[in-house]
């Protein structure tokens, strides 16, 4: 289910699912409005588009793994049609078009986004780029980086809810669709995000419009659906290669390259809660803009003077309808890839090993490291015990973290000193307490001593 999708197919593998058919009617509704943004010279680009499919036809079969049923010139309709859909509906999100039926019905746009995040619906970007520069299509509207911010609560949808209404997406683009009759081997853009900053300076402008990159259109498209960032997301193969990187710190780029590495320990002797009670702080991400691997531990410092710390910080991590979908398929994209470090895989182990029960993921939540929209804590606990089943790990990343947390954890010394000041100094009055206490105890023992010797 995770890897299957729901509505809309992308590429050859799904194209044959009878269940996926109805919403064919919306890809060439889609097809003929993106001819209409082509212009003066429409049909001079559109034949320019055709003629590079068709000579790069081969090519882009051989980015798929296993046998392609569709084959010849349905073939290159398939990827006509497929990319001029994703053209159409990328510049509508990113133009804000609030006439569009899909962009006013939020579990509709977040079921299709969902589906042109799986694994096994895509294009190759290198493609799908080269195409959109043949259309040379420019905006006469700025992009409206406002439009439509889905909560959580809008992408909670349902497989029996996208069937149960399918035939009424059918009935509204059937109405109208006769009057409309894995390798990329350089950079696309050197800054890409400055296109889709509030200080963009386009590309190219000119009476006509201005000029935006498909990579531009891609991260509107995707800007409200991730865990992370894209400011320097570099070489794309594809749409969920996109997601992995935007949860990818900078400092995991030379990772990428270099597989030499050994782990050296990949658990905790402790879930998130036994090393609260060590005295490790957790403390979620203080930078404006963090990514979801992006977890960081310093050096041992005192609280108090007297009592030893480690602080660790975590990004936030929001759980909820579609974390597992697309969790799963960015792990199974790492898994498949040997040129790449599983850092996401590794990232999955690491807070599979921080949550043992549902007290580890209600104490994180209370620490502002989880945000959970499942429901319960119990749901969290087995969504990422679920996530981590059949995870092979060759290099882990988090080895250093778990390194020093586990020789943190293993003095004793900090363990009772922790659970001393949790116990007995946690604030002010339950210290001035224990303090009162103490004076007591040794007023009694001095008076009992006074009594006995000095009486």
């Amino acid at each position: 289910m995770a890897y299957t999708p729901q509505l809309v197919s992308i590429g050859p593998f799904h194209y044959v699912k009878k269940e996926l058919k109805a919403l064919e009617y919306l890809k060439e509704k889609y097809q003929l409005e993106f001819y209409e943004r082509i212009e003066p010279e429409s049909t001079e680009k559109i034949e320019k588009m055709k003629k590079y499919i068709e000579q790069q036809s081969e090519d882009i079969r051989a980015c798929y793994a296993g046998t392609i049923e569709v084959k010849g010139e349905k073939f290159n309709e398939m990827i006509m049609r497929d990319a001029c859909f994703i053209f159409e509906l990328f510049s509508k999100v990113f133009c804000g078009d609030q006439n569009d039926y899909i962009l006013q019905t939020p579990w509709l746009k977040n079921t299709i986004m969902l589906d042109m995040i799986l694994l096994e619906n895509q294009l190759p970007f290198k493609y799908l780029n080269e195409l959109y520069e043949r259309a040379e299509i420019k905006f006469h509207t700025q992009p409206d980086q406002t439009f439509y911010s889905p909560s959580e609560t809008e992408v909670c949808y349902r497989s029996n809810l996208v069937c149960g209404i399918k035939d009424n997406i059918i009935n509204c683009f059937t109405s109208n669709s006769s009057e409309a009759s894995e390798q990329l081997t350089e950079p696309l853009n050197p800054h890409p995000s400055s296109a889709t900053s509030e200080h963009n300076e386009p590309g190219t402008s000119s009476e006509s419009g201005v000029d935006h990159t498909f990579i531009d259109l891609t991260i509107g498209f995707f800007r409200h659906f991730s865990f992370g960032s894209f400011d320097k997301i570099k070489e794309i193969k594809h749409f969920t290669d996109l997601v992995r990187q935007s949860w990818l710190p900078e400092r995991f780029e030379k990772l990428e390259k270099d597989q030499d590495q050994c782990p050296k320990e990949n658990y905790l002797y402790g879930s998130a809660k036994e090393l609260d009670k060590a005295g490790v702080d957790f403390a979620p991400a203080v930078a404006s803009e963090k990514f979801l691997a992006d977890v960081q531990i310093d050096e041992p410092h005192k609280c108090l003077n007297f009592i030893p710390c480690r602080k660790i910080e975590l990004p936030l991590f929001t759980m909820d309808a579609k974390t597992e979908s697309l969790m799963r398929n960015v792990i199974a994209f790492e898994q498949c890839n040997p040129r790449l470090n599983a850092v996401i895989c590794n990232y999955v182990a690491l807070m599979n090993e921080l949550i043992d029960t549902e007290e580890d993921v209600d104490f994180l939540v209370k620490k502002n490291i989880i945000k959970n929209l499942l429901g319960n804590n119990r749901e969290a606990a087995d969504l990422v015990k679920k996530l981590n089943d059949e995870i092979t790990e060759a290099n882990f990343v988090y080895s250093e973290v778990c390194e020093k947390l586990n020789h943190f954890y293993k003095n004793w010394f900090n363990v009772t000193r922790a659970t001393l000041s949790r116990v007995y100094f946690k604030d002010l009055w339950t210290g001035s307490s224990t303090i009162v206490g103490i004076l007591v105890v040794i007023f009694t023992i001095v008076s009992t001593i006074k009594a006995i010797f000095f009486s």
